[in-house]
């Protein structure tokens, strides 16, 4: 943070707006013309709707990208005491609909519901994040139930129960770096997929092992053990808190704003790519701009007080 703290980003407001608008503008008319003119690959289909990723390599990434713009913009609305963009929210959210990720539609649905009420409290109250905590899991149970209980042959859930064996197995430091769930493990194929029958599973495979590197919790658990994983746990923790004392001086709307990326990461990484793909750039990019603005707004109006 501290490479990029002279670097005014204040001005970059409008070009910002202008790019997110962009971004829903141009996926939006891409699937209203495909539903006329199939054109988009489909990934899989999802509440009865085929599901897309548009030009994303997963529509996970896709999904956050719109949600990372969505938080960008409620961050102005309320840094800079502006009305809720809920126009732009909304059609957000039909494209992380399409998207299909369940995990993604009820983080959207909570960060909806937050943006809704912001400007009408001065804090949030424990008994609504609780509320908020249980929409969430409600809309996102099947698909966490899925990786823990489901299918036997889904290759990201047999990776997370099988990495819980692996730490069992070599208690408590795990298999060792490079051994499971990682990309090395992928590259060079790990002897612990056999080991595990894993080797049998379609994109697990020797010949094809698309999916080894799917799950970020079973790579942190199978190579690390549970002494890694508590370490993992701590790491987050201090990344929060940092930041949170960073903004200590903001209200606590636009801290929860400002970590909202980073918390959806933590929440989805069990369900999803985000934390094992290029796409974890753009929450660490997206969270750096906000403080950074964060800080160029504060001085200058700093110098605005002192100049009256």
């Amino acid at each position: 943070m501290y490479v990029f703290e002279n670097i005014d980003l204040t001005s970059t407001k409008k070009l910002m707006i202008r790019i997110s608008w962009l971004f829903t503008m141009i996926c939006g008319l891409m699937y209203l013309v495909n539903l006329v003119v199939p054109f988009l690959q489909s990934f899989d289909t999802r509440f009865g709707i085929a599901t897309y990723s548009f030009g994303f390599g997963h529509p996970a990434q896709f999904a956050l990208t719109a949600i990372v713009f969505s938080v960008l913009r409620i961050f102005f609305s309320l840094k800079d005491s502006e009305h809720m963009p809920y126009i732009y929210l909304i059609l957000n959210f039909g494209l992380v609909f399409v998207a299909g990720r369940s995990t993604s539609i009820g983080f959207y649905l909570c960060l909806l519901i937050l943006a809704i009420i912001f400007p009408y409290v001065k804090r949030i109250p424990i008994s609504f994040v609780v509320v908020l905590g249980i929409v969430f899991l409600w809309l996102s149970w099947g698909r966490i139930m899925s990786q823990f209980m489901g299918d036997p042959d889904e290759a990201r859930g047999l990776l997370l129960r099988t990495s819980i064996k692996i730490a069992q197995d070599n208690f408590p430091f795990g298999a060792g770096l490079g051994m499971f769930g990682s990309n090395a493990a992928r590259v060079h194929y790990s002897p612990y997929f056999s080991k595990y029958n894993l080797d049998g599973v379609w994109g697990l495979t020797k010949e094809n092992p698309h999916f080894a590197t799917d799950s970020y919790w079973a790579m942190i658990i199978g190579e690390l053990g549970f002494l890694g994983v508590i370490c993992m746990l701590i790491l987050f923790g201090l990344v929060i808190a940092g930041i949170s004392m960073h903004l200590k001086n903001e209200k606590s709307f636009t801290k929860v704003i400002v970590l909202l990326p980073f918390i959806y990461a933590l929440l989805t990484s069990p369900v999803d790519t985000v934390m094992v793909s290029k796409s974890i750039i753009i929450v660490m990019f997206a969270i750096l701009y906000m403080c950074l603005y964060i800080k160029k707004t504060n001085e200058k109006r700093g110098w605005d007080i002192i100049l009256r």
